[in-house]
């Protein structure tokens, strides 16, 4: 089984099951790392993850209200759901991964950038802000 670590200031989250868990973010600072499949994480207003999070790898994540400061990748594995989250640098898409931006913002250098088919990242209802030109992606309304 993969493990999440999940910092605040005080501690790290821990899986109580093998796949499905449900994580509520505070507004204080995390670092997102290897997560189960089937996770869902939940930012309430002013959640920030300030570090890059490097190589999400698994299938099905849904991660919601979330403000990425660093840049965010996803390894060729990965399926993942980003629903009215904020990136502030590229999502960097291996080949093979699998990405959803449903009415996301992308601000200073935000950006998806899809090694693999177009049909693997969809954006739909999303702002994109920072100029920077989406690359290998399926859009459905967006906003610039």
């Amino acid at each position: 089984m993969q493990t999440l670590n999940i910092r605040t200031k005080k501690n790290a989250a821990a899986f109580p099951l093998a796949q499905n868990n449900s994580f509520l973010l505070s507004g204080e600072r995390h670092t997102l790392g290897k997560e189960v499949n089937g996770t869902r994480y939940d930012g309430v207003p002013g959640c920030v993850v300030d570090k890059s999070v490097t190589d999400i790898t698994v299938d099905t994540t849904t991660i919601a209200g979330v403000d990425f400061i660093g840049q965010v990748s996803l390894a060729s594995a990965a399926s993942v759901i980003f629903n009215n989250c904020r990136f502030a640098r590229t999502v960097a898409m291996t080949a093979g991964a699998r990405a959803h931006f449903v009415g996301c913002y992308f601000y200073d250098q935000g950006s998806v950038n899809n090694s693999g088919v177009p049909a693997n990242a969809y954006i739909v209802g999303c702002v994109r802000k920072s100029g920077i030109a989406n690359v290998n992606v399926t859009t459905i309304a967006e906003t610039t």
